[in-house]
């Protein structure tokens, strides 16, 4: 008999303080004048951007065109094997549009104090080897079930409240980028390195 009584006091009380709050945001809104109004904020989270794997083309040798596709595998078949992958980042964000932009290298330079110092390596966003010209660039979920497929171009907005909405409910998803290195046919052996920077800001 005590423990309903305490349970039904309990759920009095509770009721009570549901009131009290109803009550009091009754009376802060009553308070304001016609000539007054709310000021409210809301702060959503911020967006982080995590490099999962860098556009990496392998070995190649002169005169050689080589392409990667978003799938990171080479477009058509190189001349010398080796591993390869595409530029794969991860947006977290919350469930609001966003617009991506990208910076992007038109070639890639010769490290400095190697023989490649001071050569440079042709390097383009738009074009495969195979002259299939499909698009090195693509925004996925995880499970791929939503995708935009677009061409990088460098300095380029893409907004994608516009171009694929299906993102901008979405927390987390992938941006893709491939590419296309055109070695020349005097073009010295050695590494060649350049940087590709995404950009990604709330709508």
């Amino acid at each position: 008999m005590k423990t309903t009584t305490m349970k039904k006091t309990l759920l009095g009380l509770a009721a009570l303080l549901l009131v009290s709050l109803l009550g009091f945001n009754q009376e802060v809104k009553a308070q304001l004048g016609d000539n007054q109004a709310e000021a409210t904020a809301q702060i959503v989270q911020q967006i982080q951007i995590e490099r999962i794997t860098s556009l990496e083309f392998g070995l190649l040798v002169p005169d050689e065109t080589k392409s990667i596709l978003v799938t990171g595998a080479p477009a058509g078949t190189p001349s010398v094997t080796s591993p390869t992958s595409a530029a794969r980042f991860t947006i977290t964000k919350s469930g609001i549009p966003v617009t991506f932009t990208l910076a992007l290298p038109s070639v890639l330079d010769g490290l400095a104090s190697t023989p490649t110092e001071g050569e440079t390596l042709a390097l383009n966003f738009d074009d495969t080897a195979d002259g299939d010209n499909p698009n090195l660039g693509l925004v996925t979920d995880a499970d791929g079930t939503n995708t935009y497929a677009f061409t990088p171009v460098d300095g380029a907005s893409v907004d994608l409240e516009t171009e694929a909405s299906a993102f901008d409910t979405l927390t987390t998803f992938d941006i893709v980028i491939g590419g296309t290195v055109v070695a020349s046919d005097t073009q010295v052996a050695g590494n060649y390195r350049g940087v590709i920077t995404l950009t990604v800001d709330y709508n």
